[in-house]
């Protein structure tokens, strides 16, 4: 990962590059991609969780919160899911938006942690969010009935490179037609080398070359808020299924 903001890394930043390396080490003690939810979750009980930031993302409050929604025909309502949900921030958010969401992730360890925040969250049983542990590439539960919104965040960056085309693949059966896609976008990092990662670099080139077939793409802008961390590293996409 190159040192876009300087030669010298403060303290915080390189506390965050130790961390990624940590998960990186976790995740090549795997020894197939089957057990790659092993060395996510060994990293969740270690407490190494660089990608985890406490608060929804800013653009994903944009997309609800300005007219982005009604001017691109985004229900207010239905069912949403958030592959790679962590300690579900996100989720929580699209269902403060009227969704009934469910958060996927491969470690137990997450799920626990999201269960636990949600329950720390005032008026906790009447938010309608639902966390499984399960792989977004092979639960049949996913395609049983197709989402009306999902979100990804984080998700894409973390898979190897062999699996963007399965997860473009993927989307289109999960989402029903006419259904919709949130994609932030990130890092967008064009001085990394491409295998760089987790977390590997992203541009919107990445996603459309595995969602063009089947998505329309209604939008590709830079957020007009980020965090400071993620400012000028992301961008935000809205794709319709076809």
């Amino acid at each position: 990962m190159n040192q876009s903001h300087g030669d010298q890394l403060s303290g915080s930043q390189a506390d965050h590059r130790n961390a990624i390396l940590r998960v990186r080490a976790l995740l090549a003690q795997c020894k197939t991609k089957s057990q790659e939810g092993e060395g996510w979750d060994a990293a969740w009980q270690e407490g190494i969780t660089p990608w985890d930031s406490g608060v929804p993302q800013p653009p994903l409050q944009q997309v609800f919160e300005t007219s982005i929604q009604s001017d691109l025909g985004i229900p207010k309502s239905g069912r949403a899911l958030v592959p790679g949900c962590g300690r579900g921030y996100d989720a929580i958010y699209l269902a403060s938006q009227g969704y009934n969401v469910i958060g996927a992730d491969l470690s137990a360890t997450a799920v626990s942690e999201a269960q636990k925040y949600l329950s720390s969250q005032p008026n906790a049983e009447n938010i309608k969010v639902q966390y499984q542990v399960l792989d977004f590439f092979k639960s049949p539960s996913l395609v049983e009935e197709p989402f009306d919104l999902v979100y990804d965040y984080t998700f894409f960056c973390a898979i190897p490179l062999g699996l963007r085309e399965p997860w473009g693949r993927r989307m289109a059966e999960i989402v029903k037609p006419g259904g919709y896609l949130i994609t932030l976008m990130y890092p967008i990092d064009p001085g990394r080398a491409r295998d760089d990662g987790p977390p590997f670099p992203v541009d919107f080139e990445a996603y459309s070359a595995v969602l063009k077939e089947f998505w329309d793409n209604l939008l590709n802008v830079i957020p007009a808020t980020s965090r400071e961390t993620n400012e000028g590293r992301e961008r935000l996409g809205i794709w319709r299924r076809k």
